[in-house]
């Protein structure tokens, strides 16, 4: 039985993560560097989907005047958050974006791999309510699985994406499963679906900053 919305149960993940998503650490440096540009020494900071705490722990780093709400809607992922960082500087909900009540209250928002579970009309809530969340001129750093425009692109892409998993020790079984999740489970948007998304939210700078096999990173700026 998972306890999150991965395969990969939580106590697992962080051992996993790395075989499956390509210059995973490499992202998160460039998520910190684009907030290290557009935030205050101290920002107020948001981590949606934070799962086990990875980007918080390097943003903490980073950031040590910083204050961190870290939001995921499996509990079992907040827990492992909660044993690498503690209680000081940081505070955890059990919610997905989607659920977000604040207004006007973060500098940042980041969120990593977790709107490509959802359907459009709840990825749009989901951004309104990142939007709404954030202060004014805060900045929304997000990374996610992307669909290609071209069917061919996305062959020759999973092709990569198997050859990476595979090169990382993961099994032809385990790579066949995550090719299955592609458009049942994971349902991922065009790059330019995403902007619009961004555009339509209210964002007034946008911006695709990342693009490794078919991960991609965007920022907007409120």
């Amino acid at each position: 039985m998972r306890d999150n919305i991965t395969p990969i149960k939580a106590a697992d993940y962080d051992a996993n993560i790395c075989r499956v998503i390509p210059l995973y650490a490499e992202v998160h440096a460039q998520i910190i560097g684009i907030a290290a540009e557009t935030a205050s020494p101290a920002p107020r900071w948001l981590d949606v989907g934070c799962g086990t705490g990875n980007l918080a722990a390097k943003a903490m780093a980073a950031f040590p005047a910083a204050e961190f709400v870290l939001a995921d809607p499996s509990a079992a992922m907040l827990e492992q958050a909660r044993q690498k960082l503690g209680d000081t500087r940081v505070s955890y909900l059990n919610a997905g974006s989607q659920e977000l009540e604040s207004e006007q209250e973060f500098d940042v928002v980041t969120a990593s791999l977790c709107h490509h579970y959802f359907d459009a009309d709840t990825r749009k809530t989901a951004t309104e309510r990142i939007y709404r969340a954030l202060h004014q001129c805060g900045v929304y750093i997000t990374l996610e699985n992307t669909q290609p425009e071209d069917s061919a692109v996305l062959d020759l892409e999973m092709r990569r994406w198997a050859a990476y998993q595979r090169a990382h020790g993961r099994t032809e079984e385990e790579i066949a499963a995550h090719r299955a999740r592609w458009g049942t489970e994971l349902r991922p948007i065009t790059a330019q679906a995403h902007l619009a998304l961004l555009r339509n939210a209210g964002f007034r700078m946008v911006r695709q900053f990342w693009q490794n096999h078919l991960q991609a990173g965007f920022y907007a700026v409120k």
